[in-house]
Formats: C-alpha cells, sequence, structure tokens
C-alpha cells in the first residue's frame, strides 16, 4: 500500500493529466492472451530522388506479452500486460482491481487481487 501511494503522489506531481485517489473494485478476469517474442529480418531495395539505388535492412524485436483484460462491476474494461498477474490469475477468477481516474476520463490499472 506504502508502494501504491508513493507513486500515486509521484504521478499527481510530475503530470499535465490529475489522477484521483487510488479506487477500487470488484471484477472479473475475461480473457487471458499470451503473444510470443517476435524475432525478424528482411532486406529491401531503396531509390532515392537523384536515381540512386541502396539496400536497406529492417530489423524487428518484440517482447513476448502476457495480456490479462478485466471488466469491473460497472462494466469498465481494464487490460494489463503483467507476467506476474498472467501466471496468478485465470480466466473467470474474481478479483479486486486497484486503479486511479484520469482527468481526460481515462483510468490507470494499478494491479488486482483474487478473492473467493
Amino acid at each position: 500500500m506504502k508502494k501504491l501511494i508513493i507513486m500515486f503522489l509521484a504521478v499527481n506531481m510530475f503530470s499535465c493529466v490529475k489522477y484521483s485517489d487510488p479506487k477500487q473494485e470488484f471484477g472479473e478476469v475475461i480473457e487471458k492472451q499470451f503473444e510470443p517474442e517476435i524475432n525478424g529480418t528482411g532486406t529491401g531495395t531503396t531509390f532515392n530522388s537523384s536515381g540512386s539505388v541502396g539496400l536497406s535492412y529492417v530489423s524487428i524485436h518484440e517482447d513476448e506479452k502476457f495480456l490479462l483484460i478485466f471488466k469491473c462491476q460497472h462494466k469498465t474494461v481494464f487490460t494489463t500486460i503483467n507476467k506476474n498477474l498472467y501466471y496468478s490469475l485465470n480466466k473467470g477468477d474474481k478479483v479486486i482491481i486497484h486503479y486511479w481516474e484520469k482527468s481526460n476520463g481515462d483510468f490507470e490499472f494499478y494491479t488486482a487481487l483474487k478473492y473467493n
């Protein structure tokens, strides 16, 4: 809880968007999705305005993602990418969702805790 308060104060002091006090609601895990790591390379041909031809090289990398989608009791949907939560929660689990409401109308997810 102490960590949550420190994070809340730091965000509020250095941001143009203002955050509410920490809030919590009951909710449920409605979906889990794993996206594996992606690595790829490719080559291509380039042309510039003077007619010169070149060779281009492209490399991409994306880390694996552990997505969780929650729905709270007021039908708001939260999505987070969190490996620890992904492995500790299952689809259909009842949770208490901790979040902040932003002054621009969005929500900032903090964590979700399983309850019976």
